[in-house]
């Protein structure tokens, strides 16, 4: 066993999740420091949409990270405490307000399937027959009603 396995690792290999962090961070300074009015029009509404696209897969990942911690009970893990929910430690570490703070949780959980409502878990978990239809959440409206 290599004691030193970081130094023998392909350095193209998978990096630390830390290190992603750091080089987004990096790129994220380097984007805010630039001077817009160098840009041509045409180039600087393209970069926008282009970031506004990147904004929304990076809102893709956050949810699919919060997901994680909310399913594992991780909330408060960084700083050694407990919060009574993954809400009540998005509240207090980034002071969030309770709303956004519990829609955020929501949000996370109905995309990445996070812990199921109680109500849910009744109709699924013990049970060998499929839930009923009444267990199973409201269809999302694709057209107008009228």
């Amino acid at each position: 066993m290599d004691s030193n396995t970081h130094s023998t690792q392909d350095p193209t290999g998978p990096t630390r999740p830390a290190d992603d962090l750091a080089d987004l961070t990096a790129v994220i300074r380097r984007l805010a420091s630039r001077d817009l009015d160098r840009f041509p029009d045409a180039a600087l509404g393209d970069q926008t949409l282009q970031l506004q696209q990147l904004r929304d897969c990076l809102d893709g990942i956050v949810l699919r990270h919060l997901a994680a911690v909310d399913a594992r009970g991780a909330a408060g893990a960084e700083q050694d405490r407990q919060f009574g929910s993954t809400a009540a430690w998005l509240r207090a570490r980034l002071r969030m307000a309770a709303t956004t703070a519990t829609s955020q949780v929501r949000t996370a959980r109905a995309l990445f399937r996070g812990p199921c409502q109680p109500r849910v878990r009744r109709c699924v978990l013990g049970s060998s027959r499929p839930p009923r239809r009444r267990c199973w959440p409201p269809a999302p409206c694709t057209h107008p009603t009228r």
